[in-house]
């Protein structure tokens, strides 16, 4: 069997797979719960991994964010920056319309409190000007832009 859809989902690298099994089924403590060695053991290969992966991103530590998948890091990147998008007045947001529901449905509750949001049709690449579905220039900050349409 052929699985041609990459964009929604895609196979585990057997390497990855054998080290996320061996914390699902042996070493399985929270690493939240540091009171007993499980939790201890837990924290301290999340925290090997954060540094391992600080390192391969040129990033800081404390700049990674691990989350369950990619509905909850829409959320905490769309909705944990509106606050300074109010706080600064920059609240004019700029997305595509065949955005997964994970980014349409926090930028629509970003609309109830006061941000205009964009979703821009897809259609031919425009360098010089993005248009807003009813024809009319748009300007503003993109956010989520799919580069292929999911599920």
């Amino acid at each position: 069997m052929t699985y041609l859809d990459a964009a929604a989902t895609t196979r585990v690298d057997p390497r990855v797979a054998e080290v996320v099994l061996h914390w699902m089924t042996e070493e399985f403590g929270n690493a939240g719960s540091r009171t007993h060695e499980y939790g201890s053991r837990a924290k301290r290969a999340v925290q090997q991994a954060r540094q391992y992966l600080a390192g391969t991103f040129d990033a800081e530590v404390d700049e990674l964010i691990f989350t369950s998948g990619a509905t909850e890091s829409n959320n905490i990147a769309l909705l944990g920056l509106a606050p300074h998008g109010e706080e600064t007045g920059r609240r004019h947001i700029i997305t595509s319309a065949i955005e997964h529901k994970a980014v349409i449905e926090p930028l629509e509750y970003l609309q109830t409190r006061g941000f205009e949001v964009d979703f821009i049709e897809p259609g031919p690449v425009r360098t010089r000007q993005r248009r807003r579905r009813d024809g009319t220039p748009a300007s503003g900050h993109p956010a989520g832009i799919a580069h292929a349409r999911q599920q």
